[in-house]
């Protein structure tokens, strides 16, 4: 155990988290916890689980839920006894619509998960974090562009960008103040724009697929995008990627 690499993944039961937790279990010395809002219906993820010769343990984690959160860190406490990667991936973005139509359930849903939840994350498994045995913890946000306020994405996404773009400003500050102080390198990375089932939601508000591809995007698979934002995940370091933002494939993105 002492030589192991624990991950814990929110979002863990489908789409770009589900990819995650397949590509980390390949390394029978990881061990992954799959945060996922119930843990009876993920079937894929359960059945990974049972067939992987890495250890795989699926706890209930809901983004956005503080109570909820501090109960998990408990419960992963008492399995693993510490997280060396802490991966805020669980988001959501289902209200594309023009400024004139988001109404306050859309603003403060995307909100309570896609802010407070990497921040109620972060906060709850923190104690487990400082007990991880590596030289330096990581903790990654999966984030997006629609969240850059520079490349100002001309799509309906108010709620969903807005959300993004302050969990970027979060991530800054889990940086300034933890990095030197605790050895946490702080990532948040785009995963590009990727058909899975939230994704495909936004692809098609946006036109269709030929017509986001007209804007020169290249629509991922889950499995391309997980595999992309391991690899910055994987060679993040606090002097190299801390504090920063980038996009799946390395490189740097404005705020």
């Amino acid at each position: 155990m002492s030589d192991s690499t624990v991950y814990l993944i929110t979002g863990a039961a489908r789409g770009i988290g589900f990819e995650l937790v397949k590509l980390y279990s390949a390394d029978p010395s990881n061990v992954i916890i799959a945060g996922v809002r119930d843990t009876t219906s993920p079937t894929a993820l359960l059945e990974v689980a049972k067939s992987s010769q890495a250890k795989i343990h699926v706890v209930k984690i809901v983004a956005g839920d503080e109570e909820g959160n501090k109960a998990a860190a408990k419960e992963v406490e008492g399995l693993v006894g510490r997280v060396d990667v802490l991966w805020a991936n669980a988001g959501i973005s289902d209200t594309p619509k023009p400024v004139l139509q988001i109404n306050h359930g859309d603003m403060q849903r995307h909100w309570e998960t896609n802010t407070l939840g990497p921040l109620y994350l972060f906060q709850s498994f923190y104690p487990l974090l400082l007990k991880s045995t590596k030289a330096e913890k990581k903790f990654i946000i999966t984030s997006t562009l629609a969240g850059s306020l520079t490349a100002a994405v001309p799509f309906p996404i108010t709620a969903y960008g807005s959300s993004k773009a302050a969990i970027n400003f979060v991530g800054i500050h889990i940086h300034q103040e933890h990095a030197e102080k605790d050895k946490v390198a702080v990532v948040m990375v785009h995963p590009g724009m990727v058909s899975t089932d939230m994704g495909n939601v936004g692809i098609e508000s946006f036109g269709g697929h030929e017509k986001v591809a007209s804007f020169g995007v290249t629509i991922l698979t889950p499995v391309q995008s997980a595999t992309y934002v391991k690899e910055v995940a994987d060679k993040a370091t606090i002097e190299s990627h801390g504090g920063k933002f980038f996009n799946y494939d390395g490189e740097g993105l404005p705020w």
